[in-house]
Parts: C-alpha cells; structure tokens; sequence
C-alpha cells in the first residue's frame, strides 16, 4: 500500500509532515507521496509560485518514507483529485490510500468524479481523537456503510474502504505561518529548518 497526501503545502508544515510519517509507520505503508497542488478547484491560488512550493516539498522528500510527487503541478488545468489518482492507479500495481483531514471528507461528495475516486482507492481520513461518531453521523448513509475503523480492511480491499484514524493533530497552519511571516515573525518551529530557510533565502511571504 502506498499513501497520497495532496495539498497546496503553502507552505509545508509539521502538519503536514508528522500524520503523514505517522500514518506511514502505524498502517506499513510502503511510502507516502506529497503533491501539491497546481490549481485548487475549491481554493484561491497559492501564494507563493509553484516552483517555490515544489521546492519546500522535495527538501523533505526520501526521508522517513516520505516521496515528493509533481504530476499535479506538470498537468495543466484545475487539478483534480480524480485525475492524480487515475494517473497513479495506471502506473502502480499497489494499493493506493488517499489521506484527507475530516473537513475533507465532508465535502467530498462534492468532488468532481467523488464516486469513481473509490472506486480506484481506500480513503484515510485523519481526525481528532472522539471524534468518528459524529463524523460518521454527518455522512451520507452511502458514505457511512464504506466507514471502517479496522487498518486491514485497506489490506483486504483495493478501494471504496473509507478508514477513520485517530491522529495527533498538530494545530498548525500555512495560512497562520504566511500571516506570522508578514508580521516580521519567525515561526521556525511549526516547519522543517531547511524549509524556513528556503523562505527566508527567497524571501517568501514578506510583506
């Protein structure tokens, strides 16, 4: 099995990092791909150019299973999620489990082609501790009968599984980090010392 972490990583952040390694060790996953995002369908565009982010992202790639991923950024257009993971299934014989937080998932209905991304992955979902009843509660009954709380199941099925993991939730955010930045902040230790000092060199996210 292998884990894909998509996002605009905006930058990268332990936030990111530290479920994904996690999920990495905890779940035997042969590896776990971070890629961003080029255009988001459901977001403005990032702040810092996508070389930038691309970047962040492959300075931490190759360590604890970690491997950084551009097809998003090289395709053109809106990048959907449906087209990472069709792309991925056409070229990988392992199973593939796609990570997402909570708020993720209930919008994923919404989607674009939500029903055909099961029907080539499992879905990890990642939420805080006590929190599956009322996740689970405000799924549809179609999302909920795919719900489990039991890692084999991912091994035992190819997709349409949807695994509901307790994670430490690290309350970090790129959105928070680029705002401290502008404010003339250093918030070195919400992100990789590498990653902090690619931004300070391209002087990214200053006022």
């Amino acid at each position: 099995m292998i884990g894909v972490l998509g996002g605009i990583f905006d930058p990268i952040h332990f936030g990111h990092i530290k479920p994904a390694i996690t999920l990495k060790k905890k779940l035997g996953l042969k590896e776990v791909r971070l890629i961003p995002c080029s255009v988001p369908p459901h977001r403005l565009m990032p702040e810092a150019e996508s070389l930038h982010r691309w970047n962040m992202v492959s300075i931490i790639s190759g360590q604890n299973g970690i491997v950084a991923d551009s097809r998003e950024l090289e395709r053109e257009g809106v990048s959907y999620s449906y087209d990472t993971i069709f792309s991925l299934h056409q070229e990988i014989e392992d199973n593939i489990c796609y990570i997402l937080g909570a708020d993720a998932l209930q919008t994923f209905e919404s989607w674009y082609k939500y029903e055909d991304i099961l029907t080539l992955c499992n879905l990890i979902v990642t939420s805080r501790p006590g929190s599956h009843p009322d996740l689970i509660k405000s799924l549809s009954p179609t999302m909920q009968s795919r719900v489990t709380s039991n890692p084999k199941d991912l091994q035992a099925s190819q997709h349409g599984k949807i695994l509901l993991y307790d994670a430490d939730y690290l309350d970090i955010s790129s959105s928070a980090i680029r705002a401290a930045i502008k404010r003339g902040e250093h918030p070195r230790y919400v992100l990789p010392g590498a990653v902090w000092k690619y931004i300070k060199t391209n002087h990214l996210y200053e006022a």
